[in-house]
């Protein structure tokens, strides 16, 4: 019989690919995308790529896509 486990109610294994990318992420992209030093800069240059790459992925408009800090429920 082969098991089948559904329950990722608490959490939910990372994908490969998505471990990756945030490893990437936190390694090179580590400044506040709102502050004005150059870390900060390079982190909102790959911030809005993310953006218009999600938007045209679910066919939205680049400013429909909305990346909320954490803490919304």
């Amino acid at each position: 019989m082969r098991k089948i486990y559904l329950d990722h109610n608490a959490t939910t294994p990372i994908n490969k690919l998505v471990a990756k990318a945030l490893e990437r992420s936190n390694r090179y992209y580590y400044g506040n995308p709102s502050s004005p030093y150059n870390p900060g800069k390079v982190s909102r240059l790959e911030l809005e790529k993310a953006r218009e790459e999600m938007a045209k992925f679910i066919n939205y408009d680049r400013g429909e896509v909305i990346f909320p800090s954490g803490g919304y429920y």
